[in-house]
């Protein structure tokens, strides 16, 4: 994964400039909005975690799931933000090609990744989060037992 995501940041300077792309206009600041908004929901998850934060999986006996913050309405709000990111960053500078082959990439990635972390962590970490989705959360209304934000 770390490979893959200095290649992406790589990615995003080398197209626009080996392509010669032009600023994109509404495009570019729209993906500037969306890149800033990923930065956010990302230290918003990482605080939320505080010392748990790390980048492997770590399964800790007896440490109860971290069901505040972002992960109140979803399961897993960093892999939203590098989604995002994935999307936005190289769209600010009209890096289309590796918005789509690095996003389609990273797809792949976290499928792995999000099986695997779901796995380790356990029928407790099953439980606490079986009525939020993973990625777009849902209206109260739709989840049930879900308080308001």
């Amino acid at each position: 994964m770390v490979l893959f995501h200095t290649a992406f940041l790589f990615a995003c300077a080398i197209e626009p400039l080996a392509l010669h792309r032009p600023f994109p206009g509404l495009l570019g600041y729209v993906s500037l909005a969306g890149a800033i908004a990923a930065q956010a929901l990302r230290y918003w998850a990482i605080s939320t975690l505080g010392e748990r934060w790390n980048t492997r999986i770590i399964f800790v006996p007896g440490a109860t799931p971290v069901t505040a913050g972002p992960y109140r309405y979803i399961r897993h709000p960093n892999y939203v933000a590098v989604i995002l990111e994935f999307i936005f960053l190289p769209l600010i500078h009209g890096g289309y090609l590796t918005a789509v082959a690095f996003s389609l990439g990273n797809a792949a990635l976290l499928y792995v990744r999000i099986r695997a972390e779901e796995q380790a962590l356990g029928a407790e970490y099953q439980q606490a989060f079986s009525q939020r989705p993973r990625f777009l959360p849902k209206s109260n209304s739709e989840t049930p037992g879900l308080p308001p934000p």
